[in-house]
């Protein structure tokens, strides 16, 4: 279970005060507002010079926020920050893109608003709360994936006790093995073996196997595991359906709009008509979402849904009821005729955001009931049949690159020494043994046997005998799961992989130890540290298995270099 945020600092000043996520969110609205809040842009014939110095200015706050995030908020995923050191990222980076957007009207003589240090002080106050709002938004949406993710886990789970269901899964498992067996045997096909048994034919037996293991495995390793993390994408229509079906509308996220409007205009127009122009669209807008709101939980899931759309369609029309006002409150601003697309852009796309978001922050029985109801049984099997292709395809994906990758790395190893010591039966040994592996039964290296951790890590460390010394230490009580096994198993493969294939180590200390309903997997190599490099699918195994809470530290002294593997799983996190 995914534990629960408890304040607001945890929610703003965590994880999501800062990411390219919420810049990309924002993007727009910041284009959009810079047209049609500047007299300069209204015309057609300015709008693409409008929308380039629109992003150039947004990309001037993007830029101090990227500095925040990795100096004053870098250690935010461990410690939330406060929320007012969030607002004043978030309003220094808005300080630069209103000095931009000035800088450029003013060198080419353009019409300007407001002179700089009003737009500084405006572009502060904006940024110092759209950020923190930015955050709180990204972090609703993720802690809905999350508890959709639970709930979804928990109707997977008994709808798999079924025998229909459970059929589907044994053929789609069939089916996936038979496609990665069709590729791994078109891949040992283009490998030539000579037919010699001479210094020639082992020579091209290392290059057969590291072509196999360095490129083939790994090329179809991670091709097949892209294809098990797509299934698991996030689709935002099940939010907004989710909020939809309950209560569409939250009043209080109108007052952010009604707040903001007023200054905004008060520059431009007196403060009669700049009260009627407000004040007017925000009563028709609660009056539809208070009708909204009466019908969604009276209606069934579909005209419920349908509903919402009216709903939104008619908060669009707020911009028409504006440029009524306009035209019969004119007062020959040269912003008025963005008025009636900015009420538009407020009301009807700003405005809606705020009934899924404060559903999804309500109680999380709450949420997890009203979601439980939204969800079709098609969706629960869908969802059913997706979590076992992407576990089938993660599994396939780990296995090749994991346990059988590493077998040939070994294979090859032992068949370059059997070369170097003049042991010609040994390398004949070794390249029967590569050519056995190669010819892979998918199907059965997929397949995990029950062992316990002793075994399984005693068994890692004896494929390895006679090239790398590699001891083992377990501090573990408690039984550990077949899931949590297979998960330990996986990692202490990769890391030993890795400190061979990449740090040549010659030692390799393997701990685990269990802490706090977590297991902790400590790989130390004696090899020599690699610099920074893309990460790979042994980083996306980590990611997956354990989020945030794993690292990999280089050691340079000159008596006690290599590199240390830390990684942390859950319990908890294995059942999903």
């Amino acid at each position: 279970m995914v534990a629960e945020q408890t304040s607001l600092r945890d929610i703003i000043g965590g994880r999501w005060a800062v990411s390219w996520q919420g810049n990309l969110l924002l993007f727009p609205i910041s284009v959009l507002f810079i047209m049609f809040t500047e007299p300069a842009f209204a015309s057609v014939d300015h709008w693409v010079e409008g929308i380039l110095v629109s992003s150039v200015a947004y990309l001037a706050a993007v830029g101090i926020l990227s500095l925040a995030e990795v100096t004053v908020l870098r250690n935010r995923r461990t410690h939330p920050v406060p929320i007012w050191l969030v607002a004043l990222a978030g309003g220094v980076a808005w300080m630069a893109r209103s000095a931009v957007l000035k800088t450029y009207l003013d060198l080419q003589g353009l019409p300007s608003q407001a002179p700089l240090g009003q737009r500084l002080v405006y572009g502060f106050v904006l940024g110092a709360v759209m950020i923190p709002i930015t955050a709180w938004t990204m972090a609703a949406f993720a802690n809905f994936y999350q508890r959709r993710r639970q709930l979804v886990d928990e109707l997977v789970h008994e709808e798999l006790k079924t025998q229909h269901l459970a059929t589907y899964v044994e053929a789609m498992h069939q089916g996936i093995v038979d496609r990665v067996q069709r590729s791994v045997t078109r891949t040992a096909g283009s490998v030539r073996w000579s037919g010699k048994e001479d210094e020639t034919s082992l020579a091209e037996g290392i290059k057969a196997l590291d072509s196999v293991s360095q490129e083939a495995a790994r090329e179809l390793s991670a091709n097949l595991w892209q294809q098990a993390q797509r299934s698991a994408s996030l689709n935002p229509l099940l939010i907004i359906r989710s909020g939809a079906t309950t209560r569409p509308f939250n009043y209080w996220s109108i007052i952010p709009i009604f707040v903001f409007a007023i200054p905004v205009l008060l520059r431009v127009w007196p403060l009669g008509p700049t009260l009627v122009i407000v004040v007017v669209p925000t009563i028709y807008a609660l009056a539809v979402s208070i009708v909204a709101n009466y019908l969604a939980p009276r209606l069934s899931p579909n005209a419920a849904l349908a509903s919402y759309g009216v709903a939104v369609a008619l908060l669009l029309a707020s911009g028409l009821v504006v440029y009524g006002l306009v035209q019969v409150i004119e007062t020959g601003s040269a912003s008025a005729g963005s008025l009636p697309w900015l009420a538009a852009l407020a009301y009807g796309f700003i405005y809606p955001l705020g009934g899924p978001l404060t559903a999804i922050g309500t109680a999380q029985r709450e949420a997890l009931d009203r979601l439980r109801s939204s969800i079709s049984q098609q969706e629960i099997t869908n969802a059913a049949l997706q979590r076992e292709e992407q576990r089938i395809r993660r599994e396939i994906a780990t296995a090749l690159h994991g346990s059988w990758s590493g077998n040939l790395t070994a294979v090859s190893m032992r068949l370059q020494q059997a070369i170097d010591d003049g042991d010609k039966q040994a390398a004949n040994e070794a390249l029967f043994e590569a050519r056995r592996l190669i010819d892979i039964d998918i199907a059965s290296t997929a397949r995990r046997e029950s062992a316990d951790l002793e075994a399984i890590l005693t068994t890692l460390a004896t494929a390895w005998d006679g090239l790398v010394e590699i001891t083992t230490n377990v501090a573990v009580t408690e039984d550990l799961s077949a899931t949590l096994l297979a998960s330990v198993e996986d990692v202490v493969t990769e890391g030993i992989n890795n400190a061979v294939r990449h740090g040549d180590a010659s030692r390799i200390d393997v701990a685990v130890e269990s802490v706090d309903s977590s297991v902790t997997i400590t790989i130390t190599d004696n090899g020599m540290p690699s610099g920074p490099r893309v990460p790979g699918l042994g980083s996306k195994l980590f990611d997956s298995l354990a989020p945030d809470a794993w690292t990999r530290t280089s050691r340079t002294e000159k008596t006690d270099h290599g590199t240390v593997l830390t990684v942390r799983i859950r319990a908890a996190a294995t059942l999903n």
